[in-house]
């Protein structure tokens, strides 16, 4: 494998060839060109980690998406929204580009005689490659949880189904956006159908949407819901929208967004209208160690989910409790100075200045190893702190 490294540039695909310049605008990530074995050719990856990634030692669950030239930036910017709002957990963002995408992207040739797609039929050998190739390359260069999703539309979509009929173990959340059921007349149902028959204790998430797009796909969508209704076990959470203010195109972003939303649903504690939870870090800690038997990943209590919750109860003058959930953080998040500059808030709060002196220069430290863009703000709460320290004496 080779790389070729691309920072806060966008990719763009051109002829089957490598390129800096791109269709979806200040996308950052790494653009790698794969040898692979089982293609026989190489083929273009770009992965994206979120913000802070390099200064961690947090894993990160990954999504996979097909037709990273068209799908890449916006699912990135999805993906970081949602987790900076607190929605979903920060996730890396694996795109593969395409070669040939019909004969990668679709399980079998449209009919036995099909010469409008002549090379239709290799999504076997491409799911090959992600599963023996792909997937543990990039587990083996990044630092990944054990929750895999994938993505795909259209023909994606229904390459997207295809894995889940035939490799239900590979990934933890499909979402197929505008799938291509009719294609075979329906087949990818009817495999579909047959796994779950074998399948009663499969555990995954499923998401699968369509714009207004023709009788066709709507019938292809009943019928997909049908199967579901009558032959899906208790462990397979699923979910079928129509979205008929969308077309074919408009319809992937939205579903991205929402699908997100729905496979990490509970991510978000339920809250009060002022911002608080009711029942402290041992409630907060109990809610997300109930979330990790879902999600089968042991989670720890989001970072700015726990600094939220402390702000608020400073915010209602509940200042024992915000200092629980910001020590909470510092113990979860050593390495955050965020995190200790909260706690400061906190401790000055409570009128114990010479502890939150120390906790603003422990985030100063901090920041200025990892040039946080908060680093000013640090010094100016450790200023304030030190002329309140010396009015107090």
């Amino acid at each position: 494998m080779t790389i070729v490294r691309v920072l806060a540039v966008v990719v763009s695909m051109l002829a089957g060839a490598v390129s800096a310049r791109a269709q979806d605008p200040l996308v950052m990530g790494d653009l790698f060109a794969v040898d692979s074995k089982v293609m026989g050719e190489q083929r273009r990856v770009i992965v994206w980690t979120p913000p802070g990634y390099a200064a961690g030692s947090p894993a990160y669950p990954v999504l996979y998406l097909t037709d990273a030239d068209r799908q890449f930036g916006h699912t990135v910017t999805t993906v970081e929204f949602l987790s900076r709002n607190g929605r979903i957990p920060p996730m890396i963002v694996v795109g593969v580009f395409n070669t040939d995408r019909t004969r990668d992207l679709t399980p079998y040739k449209d009919s036995d005689s099909d010469t409008q797609s002549p090379t239709a039929g290799g999504a076997d050998r491409f799911l090959r490659f992600i599963d023996t190739e792909l997937v543990p390359w990039v587990e083996r260069r990044y630092r990944t949880q054990t929750f895999r999703a994938f993505a795909g539309h259209s023909f994606g979509g229904l390459f997207a189904m295809h894995t889940l009929a035939t490799r239900p173990d590979l990934f933890n959340a499909i979402v197929a956006v505008s799938p291509t059921l009719p294609w075979r007349q329906g087949e990818s149902v009817k495999r579909i159908e047959t796994m779950l028959g074998q399948q009663r204790t499969l555990k995954c998430s499923l998401y699968v949407t369509l714009g207004d797009e023709g009788p066709g796909m709507k019938a292809g969508l009943d019928r997909l819901r049908t199967v579901l209704e009558e032959k899906a076990g208790k462990g397979l959470r699923w979910d079928l929208i129509e979205m008929l203010d969308e077309d074919h195109g408009s319809i992937v972003l939205r579903s991205h967004y929402n699908a997100l939303e729905k496979i990490f649903d509970g991510w978000r504690l339920p809250r009060t209208r002022n911002g608080a939870f009711k029942g402290g870090m041992k409630g907060v800690e109990a809610h997300y160690a109930r979330l990790s038997v879902r999600l089968g990943w042991a989670i720890t209590p989001p970072e700015v989910t726990i600094n939220a919750l402390g702000y608020a109860a400073l915010g209602e003058h509940q200042v024992d409790d915000a200092l629980e959930y910001l020590q909470a953080n510092v113990r979860n998040y050593p390495n955050s100075a965020n995190a200790y500059d909260s706690l400061g808030e906190a401790l000055e709060a409570a009128g114990r200045f010479d502890e939150a002196l120390a906790k603003y220069e422990e985030a100063i430290k901090r920041g200025e190893v990892d040039k946080d863009p908060l680093l000013d703000a640090f010094r100016a709460h450790r200023d304030a702190a030190r002329k309140k320290l010396a009015a107090s004496r």
